[in-house]
């Protein structure tokens, strides 16, 4: 069975051709592919170039040619997304909090066996000193701000500014040992 996509495909396969060309290319009737071309001429696929092609005395045939699709861009812009910035987490205001759901069910069966209760107090007395942890930390950024003094970095942010220098540097070396010839 013939369909709109088939017909497409060699359309590109093709570039220019006659209905006559299409369908013995295809190995179809003529007949059958009226239609089609109708429909890549009306989807903008292909044109009519306005000149025909005389087949063996069987009469002057259109001759139809691929529209080509425009160019894509040539350009990508490359930006670090502003969370890969260094320093963004730093001046970051807290936006919500984890959500932690826990129903009546779900409490039952967590508790339901030997140890458990302890076990969930003690975890839900490290979330408490997590989160007053994070508020100091955020409190004494705000302060650090409002001072006007420069946030200051973390030593995985150091390294890991140390290590983008090195990488540049080698790079550098490498690009001035290579020879021209």
């Amino acid at each position: 069975m013939l369909t709109y996509d088939e017909t497409r495909h060699w359309s590109y396969w093709l570039r220019i051709f006659t209905p006559t060309d299409m369908a013995r290319a295809m190995g179809v009737p003529e007949e059958s592919i009226e239609g089609f071309i109708t429909g890549l001429i009306r989807n903008g696929t292909i044109e009519d170039t306005g000149d025909t092609d005389q087949m063996n005395g069987s009469g002057e045939q259109p001759i139809y040619a691929l529209i080509p699709l425009p160019p894509g861009p040539r350009h990508h812009p490359h930006k670090l997304p502003p969370e890969r910035v260094v320093g963004y987490s730093e001046v970051l205001s807290p936006r919500g909090l984890p959500i932690r759901i826990r129903s009546e069910r779900d409490m039952r069966r967590i508790l339901s066996t030997s140890g458990a209760r302890s076990k969930h107090v003690q975890r839900e007395k490290r979330y408490q000193k997590m989160i007053e942890a994070q508020e100091k930390k955020l409190a004494a950024q705000a302060r650090r701000l409002a001072e006007g003094k420069k946030a200051t970095k973390t030593s995985k942010q150091k390294a890991a500014d140390q290590a983008a220098r090195q990488r540049s540097e080698k790079r550098k070396q490498k690009r001035a040992n290579v020879e021209v010839w």
